[in-house]
């Protein structure tokens, strides 16, 4: 019984296994400018906090919805700075 999603999922990862072998600190420059760019523009999938983890939740309980805001995009730079200084210095 062959999985439509899996199968797909299994070629996807086929054509993108090179370029993250090549690559792999481009993922968290881009995942570190999702969250960045998110926090910024007030997009409801990254500043949402109902989904989050208890330090997030914390997080937006004490500060409110912008310091929850400045958490996501300062941990966000931090993942994109430090990505990219591995990059660099590679």
């Amino acid at each position: 019984m062959n999985n439509p999603i899996s199968d797909l999922y299994i070629k996807f990862m086929e054509k993108i296994d090179p370029y993250l072998r090549r690559y792999p600190y481009l993922v968290g420059v881009i995942g570190g400018g999702l969250f960045f760019f998110g926090a910024i523009f007030k997009w409801s999938w990254i500043c949402n906090p109902t989904g989050s983890k208890r330090f997030m939740r914390t997080v937006y309980e004490i500060f409110g919805e912008g310091g929850f805001r400045f958490f996501t995009g300062l941990f966000g730079a931090i993942i994109m700075i430090f990505s990219l200084s591995l990059w660099l210095k590679k």
